[in-house]
């Protein structure tokens, strides 16, 4: 993800990664074509307060450009449909750029319903 986003990558090592992916309320995917890695997923368990209910934020969905258009993305969303399913959870949603044209027509093309929200924010990703 570090690649595709260029950003500095977290060393494996790290508590703070190591915690996260102790919790049950963060969910890490990744996909491997021939044993290496070439995309990944990470996810945000969220427990509604007025009701029982659990929804899926979908935070980071990235695959290494050499290997996008070939179904990888396609297959990351599938499999965390696919496991939230089999925790009872139904809603899952995902912020994306408008200024994203290939993510937003990736969306639309894998059946994503898109819903008019605006996002506010604190800090540094005001």
């Amino acid at each position: 993800m570090a690649k595709v986003f260029e950003t500095d990558a977290v060393d494996d090592r790290d508590a703070h990664l190591v915690d996260l992916l102790r919790s049950p309320y963060f969910w890490a995917f990744t996909a491997t074509i021939e044993g290496r890695v070439v995309g990944g997923l990470t996810a945000y368990l969220l427990p509604m307060a007025r009701t029982a209910a659990r929804e899926l934020f979908i935070y980071d969905l990235a695959v290494d450009a050499a290997f996008q258009r070939r179904g990888v993305a396609t297959g990351l969303m599938g499999a965390i449909r696919q496991a939230a399913e089999v925790e009872g959870i139904h809603d899952i949603f995902l912020v994306a750029e408008n200024e994203d044209a290939h993510a937003l027509a990736f969306y639309r093309a894998i059946g994503m319903t898109e819903t008019a929200t605006t996002t506010f924010a604190y800090g540094s990703t005001a």
